[in-house]
């Protein structure tokens, strides 16, 4: 898409990438992956504790639960930004 839109070449690209860019980065990912996945897991086994009976609540809680992970994972990336703006790094 760079090469579209922006006449990036891959060459560039993957230059640009490699220089502009740290093990660091992949370890904050890392990092923060697994806090990510028990927020997820966290949301979801609680919104699936409290479908009903029915198929409408099946879905009304499937719905819940993802628009609240999203939330709480962008809550959460929030805050680790903070920390590592704090930490300096």
């Amino acid at each position: 898409m760079s090469w579209i839109e922006l006449d990036v070449s891959p060459a560039v690209f993957q230059a640009r990438l490699v220089s502009n860019t740290d093990v660091w980065h992949f370890n904050v990912g890392m990092i923060k992956a697994p806090f990510f996945a028990l927020i997820i897991g966290i949301i979801g086994c609680f919104q699936g504790m409290k479908v009903g009976g029915d198929a409408e609540s099946l879905g009304r809680q499937t719905s819940a639960a993802v628009v609240m992970a999203i939330f709480m994972v962008i809550v959460a990336d929030a805050l680790f930004s903070i920390f590592f703006a704090i930490v300096g790094v």
